[in-house]
């Protein structure tokens, strides 16, 4: 279970710079791309919650709860690549 913790952190890491990044760009950005980030930032608060739940529980539902976070997570990294895709 350690390493699915250690997996998670790091992928929300490059998360959390990936989306930092973003951010300082949408400052000038295109209305379209602020409503997808709009979408997007309220994914990353609801994933910030359930990675809180995860961390320390070691059963079958913090399992489910670990994939359903990675589903999310991941979700939320096409969207950033969707955004930087349309800020070039």
């Amino acid at each position: 279970m350690g390493t699915m913790n250690e997996d998670l952190a790091r992928f929300m890491r490059r998360l959390e710079h990936e989306r930092d990044q973003l951010r300082l760009k949408l400052q000038l950005g295109k209305a379209e791309a602020r409503e997808e980030w709009e979408k997007l930032e309220r994914q990353w608060q609801q994933l910030r919650g359930k990675t809180g739940q995860i961390k320390g529980a070691m059963d079958d539902s913090a399992r489910e709860i670990g994939a359903a976070a990675a589903r999310t997570a991941r979700e939320i990294q096409r969207g950033y690549e969707r955004i930087r895709d349309r800020m070039r």
